[in-house]
């Protein structure tokens, strides 16, 4: 029978945070860090290299004592919502750099730039697989609202890494060297929401690799994780309105209540809510289903965005929608 990963353990957290603190000091030392304008879109590697460099926050990066390190990882390992992950500098990683700026705190008076930058890192819990992921790093907000920005980005991508190396161990590939790659797809602002959308691919050792995406949805006035009960008065009702919007998306195929019927924002099991990613949008509650997930492979990844007007009577009360 296989063993169940109950994934990161807390000295596993601690070490690896400890080796991205190191890298990350090495690797931006005293550069100017906001004589940059930001990365709109994902780059080739050959243009990454020389601004990536200089992104990040000099308050997370500046070389710390092992003993500091250690005490500031124990600290994030309180819950889930408050995991930073580790990694290590890796230039020949996935070439994508990305920033998200966007207005931040109670009054809106902090100026947040959030960077993404690829570190990859052994998963371990048993396997040989590795994972490249986005390093998270945010400027320009007092300590506590970057920290908790920062926590509610890495949670997701966390929960990411935990659940394909949970499946390694199920389909018995713990021996193989395969990789995951966590990327920045975009971002949307919307109300008190900004939401950073990754894609995920997953090796399996087959000829294709398997797709799918996450979104992390922050509360700009605070820096903690939006969840869809904090959004909606009433999830399953907001839900139900999505299902139909994604089932016409979906014609002249449609997909059928049963397939639809897993699709939920709810995501208290795992921090997921595979293989549906949805995320506030200007325009309205986006949803992104993977594909093949309740449609076609033809299809693509079934989306729809149901506007605000729509979905008013489920809306909680002073989101800013």
């Amino acid at each position: 029978m296989t063993r169940t990963d109950p994934g990161f353990t807390d000295h596993e957290i601690e070490a690896l945070l400890a080796s991205a603190l190191t890298a990350r000091s090495e690797q931006i030392d005293h550069d100017d860090l906001h004589a940059y304008a930001p990365l709109a879109e994902p780059q080739p590697r050959r243009d990454r290299l020389a601004p990536v460099r200089r992104i990040g926050s000099s308050g997370w990066v500046r070389p710390l004592p092992i003993a500091a390190m250690v005490a500031t990882a124990a600290a994030f390992v309180i819950a889930v919502s408050g995991v930073s992950i580790p990694g290590t500098s890796s230039p020949d990683a996935a070439p994508v750099a990305y920033v998200v700026r966007f207005d931040g705190g109670p009054s809106g008076d902090a100026h947040l730039k959030a960077s993404f930058t690829p570190h990859d890192v052994p998963i371990d819990g048993g396997t040989k697989a590795t994972s490249t992921y986005p390093l998270v790093v945010v400027t320009g907000g007092t300590p506590k609202l970057e920290k908790q920005v920062m926590d509610a980005a890495n949670a997701k991508i966390v929960a990411e890494i935990n659940a394909y190396r949970k499946q390694l161990r199920a389909l018995g590939l713990t021996s193989r060297r395969l990789s995951q790659t966590i990327t920045v797809r975009s971002d949307a602002q919307a109300g008190h929401a900004v939401s950073i959308v990754f894609d995920v691919v997953n090796d399996f050792g087959g000829a294709v690799p398997t797709t799918t995406s996450t979104a992390a949805v922050i509360d700009k006035r605070t820096g903690h994780a939006f969840s869809a009960t904090d959004l909606f008065a009433d999830v399953p009702a907001a839900d139900r309105i999505m299902r139909r919007a994604i089932q016409r998306a979906t014609e002249p195929a449609p997909a059928t209540a049963e397939d639809l019927a897993a699709l939920s924002m709810d995501d208290t099991a795992t921090g997921l809510t595979s293989p549906l990613t949805w995320y506030p949008t200007k325009a309205g509650l986006r949803w992104v289903v993977d594909r093949g997930a309740v449609a076609s492979d033809a299809q693509g990844e079934p989306a729809v965005t149901v506007s605000w007007a729509r979905l008013a009577g489920q809306i909680a009360a002073e989101q800013g929608f």
